[in-house]
């Protein structure tokens, strides 16, 4: 762990808890976890992205659990970007990907890119199914928009979070 913030402040006594499990106590920010991790997961509240695209090294894949972490220039110039259900992302009219979607510079999975944008290039159903492309290279960035299916986000979510404890690694972020 490089750092550590719990509810917004960065005491010993709030750290204890990360330190132990992860190590380290010294408070850094978004930018540098995101800027060293090869997989970023956004599980937050905000409504208002903060992860621009500068900040995501090559081969990253990003996952973007609670939807509003990433800036549009993430979606637009990532090499490849996957969602959960387009239908339901298109209807919704409070997240970024749907707004990028109804302003023309998102297009849905199988359909042509618009210009000066991109097309999703598929569902997770359809890249487990091996039916879209998946990576070509390990520098391909991926970011992946699992809006649609709470129960799947939960047990990402928990297999990220197993997976990061038993390796040692994480950066706990500021709430």
């Amino acid at each position: 762990m490089t750092g550590c913030r719990s509810a917004g402040r960065s005491s010993p006594k709030s750290c204890a808890p990360w330190a132990a499990v992860f190590g380290g106590s010294q408070p850094r920010g978004a930018e540098y976890a995101v800027r060293q991790a090869n997989v970023v997961v956004a599980a937050t509240t905000t409504t208002t992205a903060y992860v621009p695209y500068n900040w995501i090294a090559r081969g990253t894949a990003v996952i973007n659990v609670s939807l509003d972490d990433i800036d549009a220039d993430a979606y637009i110039n990532s090499d490849l970007l996957y969602v959960d259900d387009w239908q339901l992302i298109t209807a919704d009219t409070q997240r970024l990907l749907g707004r990028l979607a109804r302003e023309g510079k998102v297009s849905g999975p199988g359909d042509s890119a618009p210009a000066c944008g991109r097309s999703v290039t598929g569902t997770i159903g359809q890249l487990l199914a091996g039916k879209c492309p998946g990576r070509a290279n390990a520098e391909q960035t991926v970011l992946v928009n699992p809006f649609g299916m709470a129960i799947e986000d939960l047990a990402l979510a928990q297999a990220v979070y197993t997976a990061a404890v038993s390796r040692g690694l994480g950066t706990p972020l500021d709430r």
